[in-house]
């Protein structure tokens, strides 16, 4: 039997996010030579895997996260309104 790996696209999409949405990183880097020498700049980079794949591992997905906000505040609501005195 042979397993095979969700690639990080396939990730994004079970997340709900935006096809290539981790596909590229802002790195601050500094320059080393010329009159720029020692101050920052920041470049755009293509990921590899290994982060994508962290980076969807530690995200939430957006529906679940609103399920159990609507869940919570909906058992929130029903406590006070059980807390409220009965009007007669």
């Amino acid at each position: 039997m042979i397993v095979r790996r969700l690639t990080p696209g396939e990730c994004e999409a079970l997340q709900d996010w935006d096809p290539d949405h981790t596909k590229y990183a802002i790195v601050n880097k500094v320059h080393r030579k010329g009159p720029l020498k020692g101050q920052t700049y920041e470049e755009v980079v293509v990921q590899a895997d290994g982060p994508r794949y962290k980076q969807c591992g530690n995200g939430v997905t957006s529906a679940v996260s609103y399920w159990l906000a609507y869940r919570y505040f909906r058992e929130v609501e029903q406590s006070v309104q059980q807390s409220l005195p009965q009007a007669a």
